[in-house]
């Protein structure tokens, strides 16, 4: 009675199937946001190796390593370079963040980055970096 089912996680069909449902419904989650572009009205954004990060506003970690799924954030936020981040939204906007705005996101950046952040040389942040990086390290 449960072969077809062991034969179908065996064979990774079972695996695509739900991973399939999931896109569907984050797809569909997603499909009634609005979508924000912002930029900094000073500084620049870091981009780290895990960039797309779900936000509750009631919580200071960020992303799914920080205990936030898709379906329990208010939010998800992503730079898309230096001088621009994608954020999900109430409406459809272009906005500014203010300098500590860009500071926090940047520091959610490093928080929840696995191994790195990629931020572009000249671009003034290495101090801060090193600073919000070292903070990391001493709290692990």
């Amino acid at each position: 009675m449960m072969q077809p089912s062991i034969d179908r996680a065996v064979s990774g069909r079972l695996f695509r199937v739900r991973v399939e449902d999931l896109f569907s419904q984050a797809r569909e989650w997603m499909s009634g946001q609005g979508l924000e572009i912002l930029s900094p009205a000073s500084g620049e954004f870091l981009i780290g190796d895990v960039p797309a990060l779900t936000m509750r506003y009631d919580r200071s970690q960020a992303g799914v390593l920080g205990g936030i799924a898709l379906g329990d954030a208010n939010t998800v936020i992503m730079p898309l370079g230096p001088r621009h981040l994608a954020a999900l939204g109430r409406t459809n906007l272009v906005g500014k963040l203010s300098p500590d705005q860009v500071v926090s996101v940047n520091a959610l950046q490093i928080a929840s980055a696995i191994e790195y952040v990629y931020l572009r040389p000249g671009g003034g942040l290495e101090h801060n970096v090193r600073s919000l990086a070292a903070r990391r390290q001493a709290a692990a």
